[in-house]
């Protein structure tokens, strides 16, 4: 059990943009006898305090390790009373930031930040359908694909609404329970609930990659029945993308922007028609008679322009004028 410390972003519109973190992060062993509390001090005017954070382990109530430092940089523990293996008032460095190199200036991903995405042939295979390495909104966002990240992440929570709403039952998580807080493995927490593991995750996942080493297939290993088809199966949106290898931009049918697509096309004929070419108001008269033909007399003191269009059938003729106003200039 544990607590998160928040978070806040400076300068946001104005200045140099940077983070920090404040408040207290209270982490608990299961039944309540061990903690660690540290407090991320908030920063002030003063730059000497800023990121600075310190806090104490405590075994059965007693302090036993103090610690200060940084947590942009370093942490340090002093030892309150002697253990097997360190003494009392011996100084330690727990903890201490070194800068690696960016080899991935698009992200500003170190090596380390890298490796946490990474997946290899054999990974794939044995990665559950479930896996967050396997959302396509995240994949195409890390490849730069902006667009298509932001319409396959519209796409899951259409499809997470579906779920909520067809579901009948409470939803049951296939590899953890809750339980609640107080003796008995709850933190030592009255009150509040927790997530605990309850096994057989990583055993079928040493299990599914001895096999494909082997060369067997196992699709059903760390493919739960009850997860087929949801909007948490990364593998039932039909999509051919690889973990391993740069995925192309995916076509995705939009049937409503088609219908869009044709309702504005639709609209631009209708404003053509009653507008003209040049924007104006026109007016159109139209008579039809048997082999005649109508004229259209323009005023020699008004600027009008006149227009005609003649469609001649084989029993009538129809003589189409169409004339814009004058000029209210030159009336």
């Amino acid at each position: 059990y544990y607590t998160n410390p928040c978070t806040r972003v400076h300068n946001i519109i104005l200045g140099t943009m940077w983070m920090e973190h404040y408040g207290e992060v209270n982490i608990r062993s299961m039944d309540g006898s061990c903690s660690c509390v540290v407090t991320f001090k908030q920063s002030s005017y003063f730059q000497g305090t800023q990121f600075d954070i310190e806090g104490y382990v405590i075994n059965k109530g007693k302090k036993c390790v103090k610690l200060e430092g940084r947590w942009d940089s370093h942490l340090n523990g002093t030892w309150l009373v002697s253990t097997p293996s360190v003494k009392e008032g011996e100084k330690k460095c727990l903890w201490k930031y070194k800068p690696g190199p960016i080899v991935d200036a698009y992200n500003n991903f170190t090596n380390f930040t890298r490796s946490l995405n990474d997946c290899d042939a054999l990974m794939e295979k044995i990665l559950p359908p479930t896996d967050s390495r396997r959302r396509l909104d995240r994949l195409l966002l890390q490849k730069g694909d902006t667009d298509s990240s932001s319409h396959w992440k519209r796409i899951m929570e259409e499809v997470q609404r579906q779920d909520r709403n067809n579901r009948t039952t409470p939803w049951v998580p296939v590899w953890f329970k809750e339980v609640e807080g107080g003796g008995g493995g709850g933190g030592g927490v009255e009150g509040n609930k927790f997530w605990v593991y309850c096994g057989d995750y990583w055993d079928q996942r040493e299990k599914k990659e001895a096999l494909l080493k082997e060369g067997t297939q196992c699709p059903e290993l760390l493919y739960p029945s009850s997860i087929k088809g949801l909007a948490c199966d990364f593998l039932s949106y039909g999509t051919n993308f690889s973990l391993t290898e740069q995925p192309s931009r995916p076509q995705i049918d939009t049937k409503e922007d088609d219908e869009q697509e044709d309702e504005d096309e639709d609209d631009d004929e209708y404003v053509d028609a009653e507008t003209g070419p040049d924007d104006n108001p026109i007016t159109t008269n139209t008579n039809t008679n048997n082999n005649t033909n109508s004229n259209s007399n323009s005023n020699s003191n008004t600027n009008t322009t006149t227009t005609t269009t003649t469609t001649t059938t084989t029993t009538t003729s129809t003589s189409t004028t169409t004339t814009t106003p004058p000029d209210t200039e030159n009336e």
